[in-house]
């Protein structure tokens, strides 16, 4: 695995193509990688920035640190990444129909992102922050969501029964989404 570090890689297409280097402290902007293969890659303290990263293979694919700016993430599968020290701060992403299941999220960031469709199921998601985030359609069930924040975003639907929501933050709009499951109706 080749080492890459301090790199700014500006409009470039890597759709369909192998990634499988370890990349320290690089900035991607306006790139492609759809349907890319980042298995086994390794990305510590990077940033993407404008790219479409859309359908992109992550099989045990480290993110250490990353951010993702204005960046189209539609259909990952999170859940396949490498679990070791896992940290990714999204900001204005569209992150629809991706699944975190079963994985570690604890920590991270999402601002402004929309994970509508989104699957997480078993995923450890405490202390994270999801503000001004719509959430139609994503699925909670058995999801660790203690002391993580729902500030401002919308469409959320989750039974409280069936997930840990200890210390969570959630805003008044979002409680008819935490009742639905007991039938209750707020007017």
């Amino acid at each position: 695995m080749k080492t890459i570090e301090e790199e700014t890689i500006s409009q470039q297409n890597f759709d369909e193509q192998k990634l499988r280097d370890r990349w320290i402290d690089c900035t991607f902007s306006h790139c492609s990688f759809r349907a890319a293969s980042f298995s086994l890659a390794e990305f510590v303290n990077c940033s993407f920035h404008n790219c479409d990263l859309s359908n992109v293979k992550l099989g045990q694919t480290a993110f250490k640190d990353v951010e993702f700016s204005d960046c189209k993430l539609v259909g990952l599968s999170f859940s396949q990444c490498s679990p070791l020290l896992f940290n990714i701060q999204c900001e204005n992403c569209d992150i629809q129909f991706s699944d975190f299941s079963g994985f570690t999220i604890s920590g991270s960031e999402f601002v402004s992102c929309n994970l509508s469709n989104c699957e997480f199921a078993s995923t450890q998601a405490q202390n994270c922050l999801f503000e001004q985030c719509e959430f139609d359609s994503a699925t909670f069930m058995r999801t660790n969501l203690k002391e993580t924040s729902f500030s401002g975003s919308s469409g959320l639907v989750l039974d409280p029964s069936q997930n840990t929501v200890a210390l969570t933050v959630f805003d008044r709009s979002q409680a008819q989404g935490l009742l639905h499951v007991f039938g209750i109706t707020l007017e």
